[in-house]
Parts: C-alpha cells; structure tokens; sequence
C-alpha cells in the first residue's frame, strides 16, 4: 500500500493574438482535505501497531517465562494488538489478559457473558473472598463489575511506568514487574477459577427446574 498523494491535471495550450502560447492546467484529481486527514490517520494507526510490536518483544518473553508452569500464554507471539489473552481453565468464560498502553501496562482475570448476571456469577464468588487473595496476591487489586457492560475484571496495574510509547530503555523494567506479578496473579487465582460453581440462569432468576 502506498501513501502517496496522486494528482491528475489536464493541460491546455492557448494563444491569445500573437502572444506566445502559454499552458493552462486544470485539476482533474487531487487529494482532498479529507483523504489527506484519512491518510494520517492510517500513518498513525501503523505506528502505533509498529511500537505495540517492539514493546511485546521486550515485556512478553519475562510474562511467558513466570506464567509457564501454569502453561499461560505459551507459544504467543509479539503483535500490534493491545493485550494478549487465553481461556481460564473453569466453568465461567474467563481469561487471563495482559494489555498495554501508551505509557504503562496492566494484567486481568476479566469475565464474560451472555448475560450480565453470568460474568457477576462467577466475579462475586471470588470477590467475597477478595480478602484472602489479595493477602496471598501481597497486593491490593481492583475489583471492577464494570457496570453497563456484559463483563467483569479483577485488575492489576503495574505501578512501574513504561508503555509502548515511553523511553525504551523503561520496558526492560516495567516488563520484568509486569512478569513477576503475572506469575503470582495466576498462582492465587488458577485452582479457585477452576473450581466455580456453575452458572445456571434458572438458579439466578430464582425458579426451580421441574416445579409446576
């Protein structure tokens, strides 16, 4: 794909009296204001996705190395995306993720739905013990029911700066934060996922199955 602009002009050669001929160029095609902005925005879209890559390269090896006995994120290779993600092992539609963001990076344990009342199903059984895994996790976490949404997350930022925009010479660091609480966030949170009681839409609407 090409990002240069192409003009398209029609040339015409008058004479007025005994003047010499002169040229007159009339535009047929040229970028508008508007292509030029889309174009832009297409540069900027590319770089962003250039500098995500680089920044995978660097922070992605030490998360795979932690969370490899837990055989999370093994076998993923750095892209342009935003966060890398898997399946949790369990009855919920839970992942494991890992983002990244201009200027820092963040972990979850994010769940989904096909009803609201499903991804808060299995969010509330762990947060009503939230207690007991952040003194095992050794930090205090967000516990975000992300209301309007069909999810919920359990969330941890990293608190050592250094996103796929910042200085280079800072992802050495933020990763190798990022990795150590990776592999304690799987540790706490692996065996309880797995064992959620599963979600029944007829046990949370308060009916019973084969009543009359």
């Amino acid at each position: 794909e090409s990002n240069v602009d192409v003009w398209l002009f029609d040339v015409e050669v008058i004479r007025i009296g005994d003047s010499a001929a002169a040229p007159i160029l009339r535009r047929i095609i040229g970028p508008s204001e508007l292509s030029a902005k889309v174009q832009q925005e297409r540069r900027a879209a590319e770089l962003v996705k250039r500098l995500r890559k680089e920044f995978w390269r660097v922070i992605l090896p030490p998360v795979q190395r932690e969370a490899e006995r837990f055989g999370v994120f093994q076998g993923r290779e750095p892209t342009g995306s935003a966060y890398v993600s898997q399946k949790a092992e369990g009855p919920a539609t839970a992942y494991w993720q890992v983002w990244v963001t201009s200027a820092g990076s963040w972990l979850c344990l994010r769940f989904h739905g096909v009803a609201k009342a499903e991804a808060l199903h299995y969010f509330d059984q762990l947060q009503e013990r939230r207690a007991e895994f952040e003194e095992a996790f050794g930090q205090k976490l967000k516990w975000d029911p992300l209301p309007g949404s069909m999810g919920a997350v359990v969330r941890w930022d990293n608190p050592v700066k250094g996103g796929f925009q910042s200085d280079p010479e800072a992802w050495p660091k933020a990763g190798e934060s990022l990795a150590q609480a990776m592999g304690r966030f799987v540790e706490v949170f692996q065996g309880p996922v797995a064992a959620l009681r599963e979600y029944s839409p007829e046990a949370e609407s308060g009916d019973v199955v084969g009543a009359d």
